[in-house]
């Protein structure tokens, strides 16, 4: 669909449906995304790069363009999207979302040369928890601060390598913590990475991780106001493996692997028990995931 500034409402509205089906295909055919957080920006970038904002997408580096900052990077599939339509590359090139030598990375990120991309990510809450205690209806804090620091390297179309800086750091008041056993909880994690992929769909990846959390810590989650806590903290490397292959026309990959490779033991309370980052034992997994 070719649409200019000059284009009507019921236009807009039907390239807003046109990239929805665009951004949710190339996110199942790239085998995972926020496709969510990536939905809900659809209609604000297509007002900015079709109604608002001055561009020359046939001169890219013009002086007097207006400048659109992306701070929310994990939805770059719409901005990808915009720029494709409004002529900045060709539409197949959204078909490599997030493959090897992509042009096009599921996170939006700084490239810094050829082969080398960069990027910086923080968020931080201030939150107020209502809750029903032993009084009766009442409210809280909790307050989470979270960074990430990456760095990508690929030396060659087969070859890619990463180094990545996490940082996450959990305060909640006693008086009710949720679903944590602790008043606070600060985690560093230090995961490396290199893949290898082969032209025939195989590849193999290698990744280790340095660990450091300390917190204070009580026997369980809930209200804490009269239970002791205890200073713990530990450190520790985890060596994670894996094999796979991606299927044709990418419609998908399947692949095997361990994590916790060496059986490492130690003492990690994770933030979001739901979806657990570290796993405490030696973990064997097969994966399958289709995209049609």
């Amino acid at each position: 669909m070719e649409i200019g500034r000059t284009a009507s409402r019921a236009q807009l509205d039907q390239l807003a449906k046109e990239f929805r089906y665009i951004i949710t295909d190339i996110i199942c055919r790239a085998g995972g995304g926020h496709i969510g957080g990536t939905l809900s920006l659809v209609e604000i970038i297509i007002t900015l790069y079709f109604r608002i904002m001055n561009l020359k997408p046939d001169n890219p580096r013009w002086e007097d363009r207006d400048r659109f900052v992306l701070s929310k990077g994990h939805a770059g599939p719409t901005l990808y999207t915009a720029l494709a339509y409004r002529g900045y590359f060709n539409k197949d090139l959204l078909l490599t979302l997030n493959a090897n030598g992509t042009k096009l990375p599921s996170h939006v990120d700084q490239v810094i040369t050829p082969d080398v991309s960069a990027g910086l990510e923080y968020t931080w809450r201030d939150l107020t928890t209502p809750y029903q205690g032993p009084q009766g209806f009442d409210s809280t804090n909790w307050d989470a601060d979270v960074g990430r620091a990456y760095l990508y390297w690929t030396p060659t179309r087969r070859v890619a390598a990463s180094a990545e800086y996490l940082y996450e750091d959990f305060k909640r008041h006693q008086s009710f913590t949720g679903e944590f056993p602790a008043t606070q909880i600060h985690t560093q994690r230090v995961p490396l990475t290199v893949n290898y992929f082969h032209p025939l769909g195989f590849f193999t990846r290698l990744r280790t991780t340095y660990i450091n959390q300390e917190g204070e810590f009580a026997s369980g989650p809930g209200f804490l106001s009269n239970v002791p806590t205890t200073d713990k903290n530990d450190q520790f490397w985890l060596v994670d493996a894996s094999v796979g292959y991606r299927l044709p026309k990418r419609y998908g990959f399947i692949s095997a692997g361990v994590s916790n490779l060496f059986d490492e033991k130690f003492n990690f309370v994770d933030t979001d028990p739901f979806n657990p980052k570290i796993i405490p034992d030696r973990f064997f997994f097969t994966r399958l995931t289709l995209s049609f």
